[in-house]
């Protein structure tokens, strides 16, 4: 297969009026003829992916900051300073490096509102000279779930993956089922444990060995050693370089000895994906042209009667969905409840004995005895968090899985009544864990600052020495009761809304895939009918036209079933 006949796949998706899968092969091929293979950096938000790509090339190309930043996978590829461009509406645009977060940024184009389907960035850097295309993808994860979708949806663009992970969590489950999905795909996986100057060397040591351990299990193979480098530290040229240097050798050794070979079969893939789709629009479009218009006519209603169905199946499972949120909410106040039940006598315990062990008396001493409160409470409520965390994510995947088996039967059944829906169940993602971060605060209570002002010393003053530090315990437990309290509760709380945004994003998707169906039927039923309404004669030339079409088809994909006589 050449690069000549990915550009003549190209055409036949223009004569179908397929412009994005023509748009799709057009990039293809210019990939092919460049020798270009992707490397991506994939993780959960945060992790630094960006700033690794710019350490990588050595300049400061893409926006970073504290909020999640990219929402547009963005190339960056061999070439002239400061030339970027951003593909709007299947037109590329000039754009310049300074104006770049305008387009993949969540501050100024939000869950993607201006439609951007990819960007390019260029940078004379050997890192890029022999092909290699660092990509920046969406981080999963974050309070935008459309990142994750974009991030899943570039997966099979992929041709090696840098893996970039931290040690605060380590790798979380969405992660772990990212780089499962990528690792199914690509056998060059480089996994780097970023962020590196801010953790402790026993802790990275802790990490790296967990990491390697959990991915090679996943993965059932082998992942090779974990890199731990600062992608900061080494944007600013500071010491340490830590594994930089080995980063750098990988990557190296990667277009050397690899890049041929990922460029072809990245060609290879995409070209076998692009034919698929052509043969099952001109197979689509041939058998609505040669059935009567009343019998098309009537499998395209029955057809949005099974949409219709599917709508309402939808609806139905929403319900039972809705009923499942309500059981897990009942499951997380029972282990709330468990929880402040079994830490409360402990928690009072453990402050009972520093009270004994202070020295300090009156507003000094209530200081100390409200610090441990809050020391005291939050080591017990952080650690449960995180326990109750993956517990969560657990019973909600269990209760989801049923969701998304009965959600792909029934996108499956549309496909199998008529191919120019569009829909492709195995490619539509619905994926089963909490997409929904976490945004728990260990509440501190604002109180505490009165508990420590003038008028309570003159109190303590007014019980006398015992009296007063009697008191201060006793009101002091209290506010550790309070806090454990609060804290679980907010616990729960964080929970269920993780559970409800995960819930609807779900229901978003499926959704999203059917209305999907529903207006590629319209202009299905929209080409079939002017086609009849034209005469005979244009039916015929249509048909003669996806004749030629799927005959070309034949010959530039030599695995394609011949055309119908």
């Amino acid at each position: 297969m050449t690069a000549i006949a990915i550009e003549r796949l190209a055409e036949l998706a223009d004569l179908l009026g397929q412009r994005t899968l023509g748009e799709e092969a057009r990039a293809l091929s210019e990939r092919a003829a460049d020798g270009r293979f992707y490397v991506a950096c994939i993780g959960q938000f945060k992790r630094g992916k960006s700033t690794l790509i710019d350490a990588l090339v050595g300049a400061p190309l893409l926006p970073v900051g504290v909020l999640p930043v990219t929402s547009v996978p963005t190339v960056v590829r061999f070439g002239e300073a400061g030339v970027a461009r951003a593909q709007i509406g299947g037109v590329w645009r000039d754009v310049g490096i300074e104006s770049l977060a305008q387009y993949v940024s969540e501050e100024f184009n939000p869950e993607n509102a201006k439609a951007v389907a990819g960007v390019e960035v260029c940078a004379p850097s050997d890192v890029l000279r022999h092909g290699l295309c660092l990509v920046d993808t969406p981080g999963i994860g974050s309070v935008f779930g459309s990142n994750t979708a974009v991030t899943r949806a570039f997966i099979p663009h992929i041709d090696a993956a840098i893996v970039v992970l931290g040690c605060d969590p380590p790798i979380t489950g969405e992660e772990l089922d990212l780089v499962a999905a990528v690792g199914s795909q690509v056998r060059d996986l480089i996994v780097v444990l970023n962020k590196a100057d801010r953790a402790a060397r026993g802790d990275l040591a802790v990490t790296k060995q967990f990491t390697e351990r959990t991915l090679s299990a996943r993965l059932g193979r082998p992942i090779g050693p974990v890199l731990e480098v600062s992608a900061a530290e080494r944007l600013e040229a500071l010491a340490p370089e830590r594994d930089w240097p080995r980063l750098l050798d990988r990557l190296g050794e990667l277009a050397r000895e690899s890049g041929g070979a990922l460029a072809a079969g990245a060609l290879s893939r995409g070209r076998e994906r692009i034919e698929r789709r052509l043969r099952e629009l001109v197979a689509a479009e041939r058998r609505a042209l040669t059935e009567p218009l009343h019998a098309y006519e009537a499998r395209i209603a029955a057809l949005s009667a099974r949409l219709d169905e599917a709508d309402h199946a939808l609806a139905d499972l929403g319900y039972q969905l809705m009923g499942e949120e309500q059981r897990l909410a009942s499951r997380f106040a029972a282990m709330r409840d468990t929880f402040y039940r079994a830490e409360k006598a402990a928690a009072l315990e453990e402050l009972a004995a520093r009270s004994r062990d202070l020295r300090t008396r009156g507003r000094r001493l209530r200081r100390d005895l409200a610090a441990a409160a809050q020391a005291i409470a939050a080591a017990r409520v952080r650690p449960w968090l995180a326990a109750q965390q993956a517990r969560a994510n657990e019973i909600y995947t269990d209760a989801m899985g049923r969701f998304v088996t009965m959600a792909r039967g029934f996108l499956g059944r549309v496909a199998e009544a008529a191919p120019e829906a569009g829909v492709v169940p195995d490619d539509v993602d619905l994926p089963r864990e909490i997409r929904a971060r976490s945004t728990f605060h260990f509440h501190l209570l604002d109180r505490l600052a009165a508990d420590a002002s003038p008028f309570r010393f003159v109190a303590d003053v007014a019980r006398g020495a015992l009296g007063a530090r009697r008191g201060i315990a006793r009101e002091t437990a209290a506010l550790l009761d309070e806090l454990l309290f609060i804290n679980s509760a907010r616990v729960e709380g964080d929970l269920n809304e993780q559970v409800r945004v995960s819930r609807a994003r779900l229901e978003s998707d499926v959704r999203r895939v059917l209305s999907g169906a529903r207006a590629e039927v319209a202009a299905s039923m929209e080409r079939v009918r002017a086609a009849h309404a034209a005469g005979g004669a244009a039916v015929q030339d249509a048909l003669n036209r996806l004749e030629a079409l799927a005959r070309e088809l034949a010959e530039v994909s030599p695995s394609a079933p011949p055309p119908a006589p």
